[in-house]
């Protein structure tokens, strides 16, 4: 009787036996399981952080890269309109020494010094502005340099021959105001169309770093 008690507890003792150890192993293995998903969640997040932060620094550099280009762009425009308010300076001066010659045509002298022709000492003064700025071309380099060579008070230049070089002169400066206005225009046009293009580019980077967030 007591052996087939034993034999019954025995056996007894045995499933549950059998049935822990069953249930370790298997939860064993989900633990194992559950533990290389949570390590590869652990890797993704990494990984998307990673592109996270790559994100968001490129972002903020191409912030700085448009601040700058903004700032340097501001700087060559005051250039252009310094160089810009020479030129047209420089047109004025001519307009008055060319009407003032034009007026002494039916004429007092045949010679005239031309430090007593109104508007080219400043003609003078703004074309030496341009040229130190290296922004006159060679023909207008050269017409000028040949006034520039004469002394405005004891050289005597005949009137017809100012009034050619001042008419030459004229129209080089209004032709090279006109090309550098083209070429401010090019440069900014280029630019905004730059701007844009990293304005977009940003927009995009801002959508992805948001759904970035929203998976972290």
């Amino acid at each position: 009787m007591e052996a087939t008690q034993y034999d019954k507890y025995a056996c007894f003792c045995k499933e549950q036996a059998d049935d822990k150890l069953y249930s370790i192993e298997k939860y064993t293995k989900e633990i194992e399981l559950l533990t290389a998903q949570v390590g590869a969640l652990d890797s993704e997040i990494a990984e998307k952080e990673l592109v996270l932060q790559g994100k968001t620094t490129e972002k903020e550099n191409t912030v700085g890269t448009i601040a700058t280009m903004n700032t340097n762009r501001a700087s060559d425009h005051e250039t252009y309109l310094k160089h810009a308010d020479d030129i047209n300076a420089a047109v004025d001066a001519v307009g008055r020494a060319l009407a003032w010659l034009k007026q002494q045509k039916t004429g007092v002298a045949e010679h005239i010094s031309l430090s007593a022709v109104p508007g080219f000492a400043q003609l003078r003064a703004h074309a030496s502005t341009l040229m130190s700025a290296g922004s006159l071309s060679q023909p207008l380099r050269s017409a000028i340099s040949s006034l520039e060579q004469q002394d405005p008070v004891k050289y005597q230049f005949h009137s017809d021959a100012v009034i050619r070089t001042l008419e030459e002169l004229q129209v080089s400066f209004k032709e090279h105001a006109q090309s550098l206005l083209t070429d401010e225009d090019s440069k900014q046009n280029d630019h905004d169309v730059e701007v844009v293009a990293l304005q977009g580019h940003i927009r995009v980077l801002t959508d992805a770093i948001a759904d970035l967030n929203k998976r972290l």
